[in-house]
């Protein structure tokens, strides 16, 4: 038996013993790659089963913030806030400044297309 770089070589017993066998380390390397991918797939399975419990349970109320709902006076649209409760700024707007901006323009370019046609 012979070992060149990752190859061993061994002398075939079967057919002609004079022809050399390749039998590459490759293969090995390869069934190790499978086992640690299946291991590495339990491992996930296991983590999703675990957080499965958690993530169906209620999630912790909102006590950072609060909900405040006003009519927008150029466009009519309510508006949803949450507001810092520390602080006071906006921690989020739903519409958004520029979503009510563009509403009130096109509001606005409607009226003026209608208003030519009347």
């Amino acid at each position: 038996m012979n070992t060149i770089g990752n190859i061993t070589v061994t002398a075939s017993t079967v057919g002609n013993p004079t022809t050399p066998t390749a039998t590459s380390t490759t293969r090995r390397a390869a069934a190790d790659g499978a086992n640690e991918r299946r291991a590495e797939t339990r491992a996930k399975a296991h983590a999703v089963q675990s957080a499965a419990p958690r993530a169906s349970s209620e999630p912790p109320p909102i006590s950072a913030g609060r909900l405040q709902l006003d009519i927008d006076q150029t466009t009519g649209q309510v508006v949803g806030r949450i507001i810092d409760k520390e602080t006071g700024a906006t921690i989020k707007q739903i519409p958004s400044d520029e979503a009510l901006r563009l509403i009130a323009s096109h509001e606005r370019m409607l009226g003026a297309i209608l208003d030519k046609l009347l």
